[in-house]
């Protein structure tokens, strides 16, 4: 890790809990080395319920070979790899983007990318790859499709289905030569069937439209939401193909968007904050839009969200930035949010970060606590966040709440 600049150091002091208030933290665990030297697209975890593990993906290119590769480890309860990491295909083509869902009914997860794939013209391509519970990659090799036309597939999202026993595989869909985009959606079934797309926002204009989806277990049905022209929209999709009335959740640009049991969070950055709409998974608004961070000076940019497995609270990752950009100091925290009571935590500083362009954050829910990974080139590093019941935050009988590291 690089020397924590003064704004940084300054920062993490000033947030920093009283000592009553604090447990002993795990050490911060190097999971993986990459081949570059700048961002690599860290973009992808799961948490496997049966194992009680995660998946961690993220693209690279060996500039030796070559060639770009979507990578993954493995990392145990407490974010530490099991095994090393492992390729999950490469193609001397760009492959970037990658997202991964699990599947509880086989033990494995669906990895999910778009990929260059012709290079005379540009063709961006939807792609798919399984990988099993052991981090062993599965046929067909080296993929399959899943979106390909002749105009560009780009930005893929996943969200799983246990009881639908499907995924819901989402992205953004750009005619060529042209501003017109839509946001598009495909089923693909555990056994690797896919169904016919269908259309969740058309024609919008802005060249950054992206989506994202989540599964809500109590309601049985997704919530895939995404940029509009400015806007942050959603609906939901039934396991059916249904979709919900599509409605105005706030502004862009999206983060992302996480279920509890019956309750979701999307996550949006805006005028320099990070802000969030809580969501019941029938397709209707949970209170009021919620300021998740706006610390001046700095820009407060949510990075990802989870919700801890079956539980009541969420876990917001924001990058504290300042300087402009690009930034001269970034600084990585969290905050807890009270699913049921929309109460919120003290921010939590977790780590200062080289203040590189392309900065890539991601946190997934375990049973008992939330994974952070996050890159700082050349390595990528981990750490884990337990849920303390103790605090009585996530049941909302806390009359102070704290920060927890394990």
């Amino acid at each position: 890790m690089r020397k924590f600049t003064l704004w940084v150091g300054a920062l993490l002091a000033a947030l920093a809990a009283p000592a009553a208030a604090q447990q002993v933290a795990t050490p911060v665990t190097v999971i993986a080395s990459t081949f570059s030297s700048e961002s690599v697209g860290l973009d992808g975890v799961a948490y496997n319920t049966q194992r009680d593990e995660y998946l961690v993906v993220w693209g690279d290119r060996d500039v030796q070979l070559n060639e770009y590769r979507l990578r993954a480890i493995r990392l145990d309860r407490w974010g530490r790899p099991i095994g090393v990491p492992f390729d999950v295909t490469s193609s001397p083509k760009d492959l970037l983007q990658p997202a991964v869902a699990y599947d509880s009914h086989n033990d494995r997860y669906l990895v999910v990318w778009h990929d260059l794939w012709a290079y005379g013209g540009l063709d961006w391509d939807v792609r798919g790859r399984f990988v099993s519970g052991e981090g062993v990659p599965l046929d067909p090799a080296p993929y399959f499709i899943i979106a390909s036309s002749v105009e560009q597939e780009t930005d893929p999202v996943i969200a799983s289905s246990d009881s639908g026993e499907k995924y819901l595989v989402t992205w953004t869909q750009t005619a060529l030569g042209s501003m017109s985009r839509d946001i598009r959606g495909v089923f693909v079934t555990f056994d690797g069937g896919i169904g016919s797309p269908f259309d969740l926002s058309t024609h919008t204009a802005s060249p950054n439209d992206r989506s994202a989806v989540a599964w809500d277990p109590f309601f049985q049905n997704f919530l895939s939401v995404y940029d509009r022209d400015g806007a942050l929209m959603g609906r939901t999709v039934g396991s059916d193909g249904t979709l919900g009335t599509e409605m105005g959740i706030g502004s862009s640009w999206l983060t992302g968007v996480a279920a509890c049991d019956g309750i979701l969070l999307a996550v949006w950055y805006q005028n320099y904050n990070a802000y969030g709409q809580m969501v019941l998974g029938a397709g209707v608004f949970w209170g009021s839009v919620l300021t998740i961070s706006a610390l001046t000076p700095a820009s407060d940019i949510p990075a990802s969200v989870a919700c801890r497995y079956h539980g009541n609270e969420f876990l917001v990752l924001i990058s504290l930035e300042t300087g402009g950009w690009p930034p001269t100091g970034r600084a990585l925290c969290a905050k807890r949010v009270n699913a049921v009571t929309q109460e919120q935590s003290d921010l939590i500083p977790l780590v200062s970060v080289t203040p590189f362009m392309g900065f890539d954050a991601l946190t997934a829910g375990g049973a008992s606590g939330w994974l952070v990974v996050w890159e700082d080139p050349p390595y990528i590093y981990s750490r884990v966040l337990w849920d303390l019941f103790t605090d009585g935050f996530e049941w909302g009988t806390s009359d102070r709440w704290a920060y927890h590291w394990p």
